[in-house]
């Protein structure tokens, strides 16, 4: 599965650029059907973090966005809410 990162007017760190990827490739063991990944960071003011995670599936693209405090939290909650919808597609 490909991952693409995109950050608005951020740097992201190796460590984050790493958590990304090991967290988002595990959604590709929920659904052997998933093309693509983009994964996209924006910072919102001083204190809010988005997070917006883009899945295309071989019928469809999946869309979540989750806002938090840090990005590392922001992304926990996105992956957990695209799980929710893959097992929803995948039901289908």
């Amino acid at each position: 599965m490909k991952i693409d990162i995109h950050a608005k007017n951020i740097e992201i760190s190796d460590k984050l650029n790493d958590m990304i990827k090991k967290k988002v490739s595990k959604l590709s063991i929920l659904y052997n059907q998933i093309i693509d990944t983009a994964v996209y960071l924006h910072e919102e003011g001083h204190n809010m973090k988005e997070v917006q995670l883009k899945v295309n599936i071989k019928s469809q693209t999946l869309v979540c966005k989750e806002r938090h405090e840090t990005f590392e939290s922001a992304l926990d909650m996105s992956v957990d809410a695209m799980k929710k919808q893959i097992l929803k597609c995948k039901e289908k």
